[in-house]
């Protein structure tokens, strides 16, 4: 997230205060509190096409789904409305990376048995891809480990 090439962190403490930890051992708060209302947070990538990384938060109780844009001073942006309900539905939110191959990082959803897709668009935000079901997610599904 701060761009030194190292795997950085998201933390939620007790206090429902969000912490980046760098990969270099060092942390600064990025969030300072209301956290908590949040059951899903994600980050791996810039959906808001302003060259920073965001992170993506799906609120509990309403499951509408938050973009918080990376900012200049190294913090977040004002949140953005990027998922207006039904989210709390998906036992699995991720933010993976671009998948599909366009250039811009995807999200990705599971309502435990269908793998969804959603693509990043050039002009920021997101794009649904319906069923996105791959073979390796119903074996995974299928198997007990």
């Amino acid at each position: 997230m701060n761009g030194d090439r190292r795997v950085d962190a998201l933390l939620r403490d007790e206090a429902g205060r969000l912490w980046f930890m760098a990969g270099n051992a060092t942390e600064r708060l990025i969030g300072s509190g209301g956290w908590k209302a949040f059951d899903a947070i994600t980050r791996h990538g810039d959906f808001s096409c302003d060259g920073r990384e965001d992170v993506i938060a799906r609120e509990k109780a309403t499951g509408k789904l938050w973009l918080y844009p990376g900012a200049s001073t190294r913090t977040l942006g004002a949140r953005r409305l990027i998922g207006s309900g039904g989210w709390n539905s998906m036992d699995h939110v991720l933010a993976v990376g671009d998948t599909s191959g366009d250039g811009r990082p995807d999200l990705e959803a599971s309502d435990g048995s269908t793998l969804y897709q959603h693509q990043g668009r050039a002009t920021g935000g997101l794009r649904k891809v319906d069923n996105f079901n791959r073979s390796w997610w119903a074996l995974e599904k299928a198997t007990a480990f």
